[in-house]
C-alpha cells in the first residue's frame, strides 16, 4: 500500500525544524468539515490540503496514522481545501468530488482521501471522474447522485470558503496545519508534536 510506505519515508525525514509560529491563534471554522477523533479532543489538527500535492501526500500518514498512535483519543484531525489551481490541474475538481462524497458519508471520506493519495500518480484531469466513480462504486457511495453532484460543482462553494479562509488565515502553501488555531512553522513530526505537548499541557 502506497501510503504506508510514504509513512516510513515521514518517519526518516524528520530534521530539525522550527516549533511554531508566533502569531496568536485563529478561530477557524470547524462545521461540516471532515474529521476524525474525539469531537472533545484536547488538540483539534487542521490541515488545510490539496488532493493533488506530493507534499500533502508525504503528510497523510503523519496524520492519519502517525500522531494519533502516539497521543490516542487527545487527538482531532479537520481536512479543509486548498487546491493550488495554478500548478496542480485537477486539486479543484478533486476537492469538489471529495466534499461530494463527504455530503454523503462522513466516514467515507477518509476512505477517499486514503485513496486519493494512494493513487495520486495515477490521476489526471481528463480520468478523475470516472476514478472517482470507479471507486464509489466499489465503497457504497451512490454513483448516480455522486455523478451529480460533480457535474453541477455542488460543493465548489465550500470549496472556495475554504480556500478564502485558508487566504486569510495566512496559508500560503500545503499542507498548512494548525494546532488548537496556532499556524505551524513546518508541518515535519518535531514542530507537531511540540505544538500538541503544549496544548496538551494547557489542558492538564
Amino acid at each position: 500500500m502506497k501510503i504506508a510506505a510514504l509513512f516510513f519515508v515521514c518517519l526518516a525525514a524528520i530534521a530539525q525544524t522550527p516549533a511554531s509560529e508566533t502569531s496568536a491563534p485563529v478561530k477557524l471554522n470547524l462545521e461540516n468539515q471532515p474529521s476524525f477523533g474525539p469531537a472533545d479532543a484536547p488538540v483539534t489538527i487542521v490541515e488545510f490540503g490539496d488532493l493533488e500535492c506530493p507534499s500533502c501526500r508525504a503528510e497523510a500518514p503523519i496524520l492519519r496514522q502517525l500522531l494519533p498512535g502516539l497521543y490516542p483519543g487527545k487527538i482531532r484531525v479537520v481536512f479543509k481545501d486548498y487546491p493550488l489551481e495554478s500548478i496542480h490541474p485537477w486539486a479543484r475538481a478533486g476537492s469538489i468530488a471529495a466534499r461530494c462524497v463527504f455530503r454523503q458519508n462522513h466516514e467515507a471520506f477518509w476512505k477517499f482521501y486514503d485513496w486519493d493519495y494512494d493513487n495520486q500518480d495515477d490521476i489526471t484531469p481528463d480520468n478523475l471522474k470516472s476514478k472517482v466513480l470507479d471507486w464509489a462504486e466499489k465503497n457504497g457511495i451512490n454513483k448516480a447522485e455522486l455523478e451529480r453532484c460533480i457535474d453541477t460543482k455542488a460543493t465548489d462553494a465550500e470549496v472556495s470558503s475554504n480556500v478564502a479562509e485558508g487566504k486569510a488565515a495566512g496559508v500560503n502553501g500545503t499542507p498548512t496545519v494548525f494546532v488548537n488555531g496556532r499556524k505551524s512553522a513546518s508541518s515535519r513530526i518535531p514542530a507537531l508534536q511540540e505544538m500538541i505537548d503544549a496544548g496538551l499541557g494547557k489542558k492538564k
